[in-house]
């Protein structure tokens, strides 16, 4: 197992010129520290964990807001299974929280789960799926950052009879809190060409589903 400290310093500049109704540059300086621990406790599994504390800044502020210094809690957790030869899960989780430096308001929460399994059936033929789940939890008083929530998953089916040649099937799709709408209305209910962000809604859209074929052959001459 291997355990290992971090600690660093970052900085970002911020000021008119990106957009913001600020006078003067401002700087915000991003201290941070956590651990990384990395282990395989058995031939079957193996682990990356890194854990900080660190400064962000909230680059979304609410509407006529400015930037602000954030405190963050990031999280990156990475499991790799392998219970047998030919069957390989890798996990991961993502974890951003922020909150206010100066007040200590909650103000954004992102989280992601990740699933890839692969499975090999035989050195030419190969299956894998992956599955991911990232939510965004918001403040509306702190920022302008809108609350979503998506699921996507893909499978993929692959032929390798000889280098230089593949055929691959595949599947994706993904599901967002869009609202059918997908436009901001007006007072007369015509949709907003000023707000082109689509609302969200408590339900879920599928928002692209594909299914695909592809075929490559290597020409030797």
């Amino acid at each position: 197992m291997i355990i290992a400290p971090q600690v660093g310093e970052n900085s970002d500049t911020l000021g008119p010129q990106n957009g913001y109704p600020l006078d003067h540059n401002v700087n915000f300086t991003e201290n941070f520290g956590g651990i990384v621990v990395r282990g395989a406790p058995y031939a079957q599994s193996n682990f990356t964990l890194i854990a900080l504390r660190s400064g962000n800044v909230n680059y979304n502020p609410v509407a006529g807001g400015v930037p602000s210094l954030l405190n963050a809690e990031l999280v990156q957790a990475l499991i790799t299974l392998q219970p047998i030869r030919r069957l390989t899960a890798d996990n991961t989780y993502l974890l951003d929280r922020d909150h206010s430096a100066a007040n200590g308001a909650f103000v954004y929460e992102n989280q992601v789960f990740r699933t890839k399994i692969n499975y090999q059936f035989t050195r030419s033929i190969s299956a894998r799926v992956i599955a991911e789940y990232d939510s965004t939890l918001v403040n509306p008083r702190e920022t302008s950052l809108l609350r979503t929530k998506q699921v996507s998953t893909q499978a993929l089916f692959t032929w390798l009879p000889h280098p230089g040649t593949v055929v691959y099937v595949g599947y994706n799709n993904a599901i967002q809190n869009l609202d059918r709408s997908l436009c901001n209305r007006e007072p007369s209910g015509a949709c907003d060409p000023g707000n082109p962000v689509p609302p969200r809604s408590i339900d879920y859209l599928n928002t692209g589903k594909q299914i695909f074929v592809k075929f490559s052959y290597l020409f030797r001459f």
